[in-house]
């Protein structure tokens, strides 16, 4: 409600105090909010590389939204060193993950494409093949049988 307004006046500084506190509880959801927090400057600056950061810690709980917003920060070139081939690895295990109704697998399956084509599209053959050796071994360390992409 705070970072959005919602039943009343905005408040960016208090829902980045929430978020944080709920965050360091190992409230996964709150992790990934961080992320966009420093992503778009909503109670902090903006801050990529403290938004990667929240997004991959959220990312190691398996949270779909958050791989996807990893690949979307290297599709948009947020992330520092450039990794086009780890970029696209998020973007294909998020729809890889994307198999649900919920509402963040409908966001993955719907939005992923673009992003995804961006990036393929600006690499070689070779960094796209690594890409794909990428999702296989997370497949692989998630206890997940390899799937083709």
């Amino acid at each position: 409600m705070h970072a959005r307004g919602a039943g009343g006046r905005a408040n960016p500084a208090k829902a980045f105090a929430l978020y944080s506190a709920l965050a360091n509880e190992g409230e996964v959801g709150a992790e990934h909010y961080l992320g966009i927090c420093h992503e778009y400057g909503i109670g902090v600056p903006v801050d990529f590389a403290k938004a990667a950061g929240w997004y991959q810690r959220a990312a190691d709980h398996d949270y779909l939204p958050a791989v996807f917003s990893l690949g979307v920060l290297h599709a948009n070139d947020r992330v520092v060193p450039r990794d086009d081939a780890k970029g696209l690895a998020f973007l294909l295990t998020a729809a890889n993950r994307a198999t649900g109704d919920d509402p963040a697998s409908r966001y993955v399956r719907d939005s992923q494409p673009v992003p995804a084509k961006g990036l393929m599209e600006r690499m070689s053959a070779t960094e796209i093949a690594k890409a794909r050796r990428l999702v296989g071994e997370q497949r692989r360390d998630r206890g997940t049988p390899p799937e083709e992409h």
